[in-house]
């Protein structure tokens, strides 16, 4: 299944449906919203507000075995105090690192290991880790690449700032 690059339809979501992974069977884009609350510290809002929800839901059902899944999110119905090492620790570091840089790292011990994946331009740009500090990544939003390198244009009828 592809990785659409924006949530709206798309021509093969009739296809990309009837692909659906076990996994997506198993835990729907809500629980994996819940989870990535607890993991990643921003509401359930903000993270709908980057628009990679749907998104980064297929791609970890593609990649993890869907009873790790599943542990993970029953591990973090406390609060994550359960995550002390092995593979759900490893899985709950990959989503995070999901959410905050838009690349999947593949976590240790993963069967099918790659190397880091980047999701996609625009899981770069909306990653939490511009959002964390008030920010925006650099080349990816207005005022544009460069941007930085010049001073501000003075503005008129009004005092410099």
């Amino acid at each position: 299944m592809s990785l659409p690059d924006t949530e709206g339809p798309s021509p093969t979501a009739t296809t990309e449906v009837e692909q659906s992974t076990e996994a997506e069977q198993l835990i729907d884009v809500e629980q994996f919203i819940e989870l990535s609350v607890t993991l990643t510290g921003f509401n359930a809002a903000e993270l709908m507000g980057t628009t990679m929800a749907g998104v980064y839901h297929a791609w970890v059902c593609q990649q993890v075995d869907p009873g790790l899944c599943a542990e993970l999110i029953g591990a973090s119905a406390d609060g994550c105090a359960q995550l002390d090492e092995g593979p759900v620790r490893e899985l709950a570091r990959s989503i995070c690192h999901l959410w905050y840089l838009g690349v999947w790292p593949c976590p240790d011990g993963h069967e099918h290991p790659t190397a880091p994946t980047v999701i996609s331009g625009r899981a770069y740009a909306q990653g939490l880790v511009w959002r964390s500090f008030g920010g925006h990544a650099p080349g990816a939003g207005a005022p544009g690449y460069g941007s930085w390198a010049e001073p501000p244009a003075e503005t008129t009828g009004g005092e410099q700032r």
